[in-house]
């Protein structure tokens, strides 16, 4: 709860990537709420009253993923809607505002996302959540300490600046 807050007024792309990753820690714990309790909430060092609410944002979160129906896979309709917002972001800086600085962020990353959108079963996505997910695959693979070539790293780095520059510009919307 803590970090989700500060992640999402901080920057959008690493709050979604927090909350999936959130969501998958639910699936894997199976939404016992007493494994979560002491996975997470335990870490976190704080008053009673606090950590008690930390304890209810889980529970909520839980009671919104069944209520969504998301308990094997997909993500919190709140989720896509700030994706759809991105994308709507990408969309204005790259043909309507034709920002300069985005276009060569985004022109250098293009065959990367199109390699991801291939790779895709789900080829509905939008390009955020492309990118979403080709960063969000790499995050598993270091987690699950497997080897990464450099190919794939120098790839997810090119979307990654996209997805920061939408992260920037995203906070700045927000903020007028």
């Amino acid at each position: 709860m803590l970090i989700a807050q500060e992640k999402l007024k901080e920057n959008i792309i690493e709050y979604l990537l927090y909350m999936w990753q959130l969501e998958d820690i639910l699936r894997a714990t199976n939404f016992d709420i007493k494994q979560i309790e002491k996975l997470i909430i335990s870490q976190y060092d704080t008053d009673a009253d606090t950590t008690l609410e930390i304890r209810d944002w889980y529970l909520e979160f839980i009671e919104k993923m069944r209520d969504q129906k998301i308990l094997e896979k997909g993500h919190l309709e709140e989720l896509y809607e700030i994706i759809n917002e991105l994308n709507f972001l990408h969309n204005s800086l790259f043909g309507i505002q034709q920002n300069k600085t985005y276009i060569s962020l985004f022109e250098a990353a293009e065959p990367n996302i199109e390699i991801l959108r291939r790779k895709n079963i789900n080829s509905t996505l939008n390009l955020v959540e492309t990118c979403l997910n080709g960063v969000y695959g790499l995050l598993v693979l270091k987690l699950k300490k497997k080897q990464i070539t450099n190919e794939t790293l120098e790839a997810v780095g090119s979307i990654s600046k996209v997805l920061g520059y939408l992260a920037k510009a995203y906070k700045g919307y927000k903020t007028n």
